[in-house]
């Protein structure tokens, strides 16, 4: 597409099979955005999915990549996630980010991992009831395996994003208040991937980059040497290791 891959004047609604975008100026764009199944794949030169509607997007369920080149989510009003899967492979300048709301973003269940600039970057509101990190690195090369892994060595999560990013916001269920989580960048894996997403298998080596402690809704980490960005979302605590 030379402009939207899918757009509708009032709203959108996936309810399952597949959506491949493979190149377009924006994804998905309409009023409001919801997916409740599905595997879908964007690809875009300017927004991932963009909503203009104060309900804007939702997320049910499904299977969700973004490859931005702008915001990889992009709402004038507000967001949710509910269930399934978000990968956002986001911006790589800071004018943009992997995550850009004017509202509140709600994530109560699912998986979400973005990647991207550190400038504009944004995490879900402390309002949320899932537990998620926003965590900012030195700069990491595209293809770069980044994982997070709880004290006992469970994977929380494993993702290769697509483009060069020095930030990652990673919500799970599997997240623990007031456990240890180690960031870790490199190695290799054995794993299976999907749009960067790596599943099963076995992960080794990688340098760790950072750790934290889960503390309220949302926990802020920072690599030694990296900067935080301007639009965190709430509740943000000082971790271990991060730099003053």
């Amino acid at each position: 597409s030379g402009d939207d891959g899918i757009h509708a004047d009032v709203s959108v609604l996936v309810l399952g099979g597949d959506v491949e975008v493979l190149k377009s100026c924006e994804g998905l764009e309409g009023p409001e955005v919801t997916i409740r199944g599905g595997e879908i794949s964007l690809v875009s030169s300017d927004d991932g999915i963009n909503t203009s509607g104060e309900k804007g997007l939702s997320i049910e369920g499904g299977f969700v990549s973004v490859n931005a080149d702008g915001d990889g989510i992009d709402l004038n009003g507000s967001g949710a996630m509910s269930g399934g899967i978000l990968l956002i492979h986001g911006p790589t300048n800071n004018g943009n980010g992997a995550m850009d709301f004017n509202g509140d973003f709600i994530q109560s269940g699912g998986l979400l991992i973005a990647a991207g600039s550190s400038g504009m970057a944004q995490g879900p509101s402390e309002s949320s009831t899932e537990l998620s990190a926003q965590i900012f690195l030195t700069s990491q090369a595209a293809g770069t395996m980044i994982r997070v892994e709880a004290e006992d060595g469970t994977v929380i999560a494993a993702f290769k994003p697509a483009k060069t990013f020095t930030s990652l916001v990673v919500a799970s269920p599997e997240f623990v208040s007031g456990e240890t989580y180690h960031v870790y960048v490199g190695g290799s894996s054995s794993w299976e991937e999907a749009y960067g997403l790596v599943t099963g298998g076995e992960s080794t080596g990688g340098t760790e980059a950072v750790n934290f402690e889960i503390s309220g809704s949302v926990t802020q980490a920072v690599q030694e040497g990296a900067s935080a960005g301007g639009g965190m979302g709430g509740g943000m605590k000082r971790p271990r290791n991060q730099a003053l």
